[in-house]
This record gives C-alpha cells, structure tokens and sequence, in this order.
C-alpha cells in the first residue's frame, strides 16, 4: 500500500521527498480566471470544483505533519472536521506515515491541532475534530475574553485552550506560528518528538488569516514550504471566495517552485522559501 502513496504523490509532485520536508506548510487550493490574475479561495460547498488528487495532496500533508494549525472558520466549513486523515487512501497514507517516522506496526504518533478563532463563531461539541475518539487532540486558541463562552457548551472534559495572551503578539496565525516554532525549540510541545526541524506543521486557513501570513514581506514571512493547487476552469460564482494574492507575483517573489503538475483544469505546486534548501532528489 505504502508504494501506491509513493507513485501517487510522485505523479502529483515528481521528486519531492516528503521525509525530508520541515517547519510550517501551507496548504491551500485556490482559483484563477485569468493566466497571471488574482487568485481566490475557493469556498467549500456543494458548488466547488473537486479533485482526488487535490484532497490525497491535502490528507498526505496532514498525514506526514505532526502539528496542525487550522483556522475554525475552515473547519465549521467542512462540518467541523476532523484532523484526521480520511477517504480512500487514508489507510496507506497511514502506513506510510509509520514508515516515515520508523515507527513500530502498531504505534501511533500523536500530534496536536491547533484552532484558531478570534471569537465570533460559536464552536459545537459535537464536532468530529473533538471526539475522544480522535487520537490528535485539539487547542482552541482565541481572546482570553472569548474563552469561557467559546468552552461553555463543554460541560466535561473541555478540550484544552491557549489564550491570545500568551502568543507573543496580537492574535492571529502569525504569532501562533511564533508560538509553536518557540515551544518546539523549548519542548514545550511533543516533548518526546524530536526538535523543531524534524517536524512539519501543516497550515490550512480561509483567505483572510492566509493573507496574514503573506502581508509582512518576505523575511517576515513565517510560511516555509506552500502547497498551492490551482483551479483554472470555468468556477461557479457560489464557489468564489476571497482574492487571497492578487497575482504569482508574490509568491514568486518570495518562494522558488519545487515541483509541478498539470492535471485537466488543475495545477498542483510545490514552492519553497528562497532561504530553504533544495529538497527534489
């Protein structure tokens, strides 16, 4: 099973080794109506355009990160999903995960996810991404103000939290990243796992948190590695979201591609930060 994860991913992104990927990866999928134009999120809904390899792409990030960071808007967007990989690979990717890790059959490498909201949505409890069933628990990081209505609906067993006040700026992905990268380098996080360049924190946001990421320039910029997919066909208006970059330019001025693929209406990317070292074999 782990070979067909392998062939897979080296049709999607050819030469990239997975192992060898590092610090935080931002996943996303993104529209463009024109060649060189905006690019938009895409809103998940019943309108939006699919693809198989665009979802396996997503859950092979989720299945080699060993902390994820995602805002709640995008998780109640998805039914309140869980961190979980899913769909029909999800058993290979699994195993290949073990093998990455060199973990024993059987053993698991828990991780944590990490929520992220500013408090003007509500969270439920019956969300899959708090089930007790879910091996990677979940932090809700919001407002210190906002925390006690947000867990309010807990009666038992509230999911753990980290109030704005501990991030080392104003609350937003950004100083969260700061925060993890920090309480890595410290082991404050995973304390078993190995230090921060051994793990790969994966980032899925809507637009307006991703746009954090990209505003303060290049140096500033806490993003390592970006996974774009890109929809360039015919995208219903109900699909269209926010425009995220207004064009490559920025990406391009900051990140140096990797590895790429065309498949129908769909471009599959792999971009590196100018400051990281080459990872294609």
């Amino acid at each position: 099973m782990v070979d067909s994860v392998r062939d897979l991913l080296g049709s999607i992104l050819p030469g990239v080794d997975f192992a060898e990927l590092h610090g935080f990866v931002h996943i996303c999928a993104l529209s463009s109506k024109h060649n060189g134009g905006p690019l938009c999120s895409i809103r998940i809904c019943e309108f939006s355009p699919k693809s198989d390899s665009d979802f396996f792409l997503l859950m092979a990030m989720r299945a080699r990160a060993t902390i994820q960071v995602q805002s709640v808007h995008t998780v109640a967007s998805e039914g309140g999903a869980s961190p979980s990989v899913v769909g029909a690979h999800a058993e290979a990717l699994m195993e290949w995960r073990q093998q990455l890790f060199g973990l024993k059959e059987g053993a698991s490498l828990a991780g944590i996810q990490f929520l992220l909201t500013r408090g003007g949505r509500s969270l439920d409890p019956s969300w899959p991404c708090f089930s007790s069933y879910v091996s990677t628990p979940s932090c809700i990081v919001a407002p210190d103000e906002a925390l006690g209505e947000l867990l309010a609906p807990w009666e038992f067993c509230k999911p753990c939290s980290l109030p704005a006040s501990s991030l080392p700026g104003p609350l937003g992905m950004p100083s969260l990243l700061a925060f993890i990268k920090d309480s890595l380098h410290k082991c404050k996080l995973l304390p078993n796992k190995p230090p921060f360049v051994d793990h790969l924190i994966s980032i899925e946001a809507g637009a307006t948190l991703t746009k954090t990421l990209y505003t303060a320039g290049s140096e500033a910029c806490p993003v390592d590695y970006l996974c774009l997919s890109v929809y360039s066909g015919l995208l219903d208006p109900r699909a269209q979201g926010d425009t995220v970059f207004h064009s490559m330019t920025l990406v391009d001025s900051m990140f140096n591609l990797v590895s790429s693929s065309q498949e129908g209406d769909w471009t599959f990317s792999l971009y590196r930060k100018k400051t990281q070292h080459a990872l294609v074999e």
